[in-house]
């Protein structure tokens, strides 16, 4: 699987697993950037990367540990995925770090094709919420495109009204009603009102 801009972060104080994770990655097609420290990567990382992130991160290392890095992202809504890794593996952590959102929690040493298999399923996941979030970005422009009354027509139609009865609703002729209806469908980029129902309601059942 090929990621766009995609860059794992990988945050460990053992200087000879940073080395071979970086090796895999690289075998791998995957960019990556090492860091030795939680420190360090809090003052290089941006999460503005226009590609897939995720970090590989060691629960314990000197300073701040990886769960308050965890947390220290959180408190700063950055939604990345995290993989930890650790040599003292405890079920109590393993539990605590999936809990707060963890994607995944791994015993070293592991084999490389196991952590690399997490990482790219670390990368789609974090590719989808980005395409969801540009998805939503798009959608409120076009919603916000329309006119005071177009959102009338708009609600009416998701609400199963057809032409005839907007027009009697909204004190309008039906003709006028047909051309919101037109308008509404082309700023929202949508062919039909089935389209335009599963685009602003897509876990509702589509309207006939």
């Amino acid at each position: 699987m090929t990621f766009t801009q995609s860059m794992v972060h990988v945050v460990d104080d053992n200087a000879e697993f940073r080395a071979l994770v970086g090796q895999m990655l690289t075998l791998a097609a995957l960019p990556s950037r090492l860091y030795g420290c939680a420190e360090e990567f809090l003052d290089r990382f941006s999460e503005s990367a226009e590609g897939p992130q995720c970090l590989v991160l060691d629960m314990l290392m000197p300073g701040m540990g990886g769960m308050a890095l965890m947390d220290r992202l959180s408190s700063q809504h950055i939604a990345l995925p995290v993989i930890f890794v650790t040599a003292q593996a405890e079920v109590s952590q393993a539990v605590a770090a999936i809990k707060r959102g963890a994607v995944d929690f791994l015993e070293k040493p592991m084999h490389m094709a196991v952590l690399k298999e997490c990482i790219v399923q670390a990368l789609d996941k974090d590719g989808r919420r980005r395409r969801a979030r540009l998805e939503q970005a798009s959608m409120s422009d076009r919603l916000a495109q329309l006119s005071e009354r177009e959102r009338e027509v708009k609600d009416l139609l998701l609400a199963g009204q057809n032409a005839k009865q907007i027009a009697t609703l909204l004190s309008i002729c039906p003709k006028t009603a047909m051309k919101h209806r037109s308008r509404i469908l082309e700023k929202m980029g949508v062919e039909s009102i089935v389209q335009l129902f599963r685009l602003l309601a897509p876990n509702a059942p589509a309207q006939q």
